[in-house]
């Protein structure tokens, strides 16, 4: 029997005269709060990542370590977005109160202070590093003679630089695409577990209604949740007429505004075209 395993025997032996498992051995060091105990602790502490894997790598052990992490991780993703889903995180966007204020801010910057405030398990951490300059290789003496050789060698050098920049683009590009999408799933996931979270959907529900998006595709989003309804759309754009009818009426009021009209050049598709402009009429005011 070598060392190793005669230790085992001998500690297993002691767990059992002590009527102790090695799930309540592990339990009882991480709550004891015994001085001479410390330092079991940080080896668990420190080597917990290192248990897991090993735990998971065993064919015995790896479903059981599977199964539990995957219904872990889901409980507390569902947590979290339920908590960030809560009316006091202000992510909810109610279309008969909808302010001009409301469309000005980022959506994307909005909802990640929202989600690094919580310190939630949601969020990942994508940094992206700006485009550094390339280190120049030091130059040889020899180099400076300008023979054929080194100017090929500074081509290699130049082509080099260029494929780690257009690396580094690709990268940077992978990086944003992958904060957007998890923005936006985040959302997603959020106007799902409450549909009065809706910051995103209004947004982009507005934006829709004004570039004409006819209204069947709008409901097709909506029922997807990317949108918010066609009604909620008018309402949210009738609180906000409001709100502008109210600013000109006081801008008025005030006798410190002026009011000025130009003329423009833009195409309108028009219901009775003439000769000039078959299809179009141009000019406004």
């Amino acid at each position: 029997m070598s060392s190793t395993t005669a230790r085992i025997s001998e500690i297993l032996q002691v767990l059992q005269v002590n009527n102790l498992t090695i799930l309540t051995f592990l339990e009882g060091v991480l709550s004891s709060r015994e001085h001479e105990h410390s330092a079991a602790q940080e080896d668990i502490i420190r080597d917990a990542e290192t248990m897991c894997e090993s735990l998971y790598q065993h064919p015995k052990t790896r479903a059981h370590v599977l199964s539990w992490a995957m219904v872990t991780v889901r409980t507390q993703l569902c947590n979290e977005i339920k908590e960030l889903a809560h009316e006091r995180h202000g992510l909810r966007f109610r279309a008969t109160s909808t302010t001009s204020e409301q469309l000005e801010g980022t959506f994307m910057n909005f909802i990640s202070e929202k989600v690094k405030s919580k310190n939630l398990t949601v969020d990942e951490d994508c940094d992206m590093e700006g485009e550094q300059p390339d280190e120049e290789e030091e130059m040889d003496l020899g180099e400076f003679g300008g023979d054929r050789q080194y100017r090929a060698d500074g081509d290699s050098r130049q082509n080099a630089q260029r494929r780690r920049r257009a690396k580094r683009a690709g990268e940077r590009r992978a990086a944003l695409y992958q904060i957007v999408s998890y923005k936006i799933c985040t959302s997603i996931f959020l106007q799902s577990t409450n549909k009065f979270c809706n910051y995103l959907q209004c947004i982009l529900g507005i934006f829709l209604h004004s570039t004409g998006t006819p209204q069947k595709v709008i409901e097709v989003l909506a029922h997807a949740g990317f949108s918010i309804s066609v009604t909620t759309i008018h309402h949210a754009v009738n609180s906000m007429s409001h709100e502008i009818s109210s600013r000109i009426k006081q801008a008025v009021r005030s006798l410190q505004s002026a009011f000025a009209y130009d003329n423009f050049d833009i195409n309108f598709k028009t219901a009775q075209p003439t000769i000039e402009r078959q299809s179009t009429f141009v000019s406004a005011t």
